[in-house]
């Protein structure tokens, strides 16, 4: 039997371009329900204006002096423009900010994060990288390259960067659902489906991974398993399209008998 699913790789990643509490949150596509964000992620950031300078900007129309701002408020600003949809002005905010404070990791990673959001990958490695240069350690920014380095088919190099941030924090979600994704589309299933029991251990009801999980034991030819686990990701979901694709594949999966 032939599996005939795939998982997304980067609209699908967990926890991807999750900054500060400000969520990016990709769309359903028509192949597989997608991972909007990090668990316990917030929808949007409610803090933008709460500091003084921030305060005097605003009432001085449009944030104008962004050179007076410390990099903390920059990153507010730019991500306030950015979930107005003034992208342009976000990008360059901190763009600006970053050649400023050019040793700040965090302005390299924002800016990197939401390059990705924007599918300019060459722009989003090139401050991904800036940001590791000062911060190393850092597993989320390990796991964004992670998911730019897939995008150049790197794939020895993604696989690097996400046993690393697994190494530097073990619990990591996202680095074990961007591993397993990885090794999904790499064909590596058995691989694949001990990261995804790992991150329903240690989510349970965070659901992507539970229809990953299903996948990956149908095309492991374990078809009972893979239907009750897709049942249980019918179960699990609270979005209603992610539901009805999953019930399409239980129905379809059912006559495959």
């Amino acid at each position: 039997m032939k599996a005939k699913w795939r998982i997304g790789l980067i609209a699908a990643s967990l926890g991807a371009v999750v900054l500060l509490g400000f969520s990016l949150r990709p769309q359903p596509d028509s192949a597989s329900p997608q991972m909007s964000a990090a668990p316990g992620a917030k929808p949007a950031v409610s803090e933008h204006l709460d500091t003084p300078a921030l305060k005097s900007l605003s009432r001085a129309g449009a944030f104008r002096e962004h050179s007076i701002l410390p990099p903390a408020d920059l990153i507010k600003v730019g991500l306030r423009h950015y979930q107005a949809g003034r992208i342009d002005l976000a990008l360059d905010v901190l763009v600006k900010g970053s050649q400023r404070y050019p040793d700040n990791a965090l302005l390299h990673s924002v800016l990197s994060s939401l390059y990705m959001h924007e599918k300019n990958w060459s722009a989003a490695l090139q401050q991904v990288e800036e940001a590791l240069r000062i911060n190393p350690e850092s597993v989320q920014d390990l796991t964004n390259r992670a998911q730019i380095y897939t995008r150049f088919a790197r794939h020895t190099d993604a696989l690097h960067d996400l046993d690393a941030a697994i190494a530097k924090n073990p619990t990591y979600l996202a680095a074990y659902y961007n591993r397993g994704s990885l090794e999904f589309n790499l064909k590596e299933y058995a691989r694949a489906l001990a990261d995804f029991n790992k991150c329903i251990e240690l989510a349970p009801r965070e659901s992507m991974p539970i229809f990953n999980k299903a996948m990956t034991l149908w095309a492991l030819q374990r078809t009972a398993e893979a239907r009750a686990t897709l049942q249980e990701f019918i179960d699990v979901t609270d979005k209603p399209q992610w539901k009805e694709q999953a019930l399409r594949y239980l129905a379809k999966w059912q006559q495959d008998v």
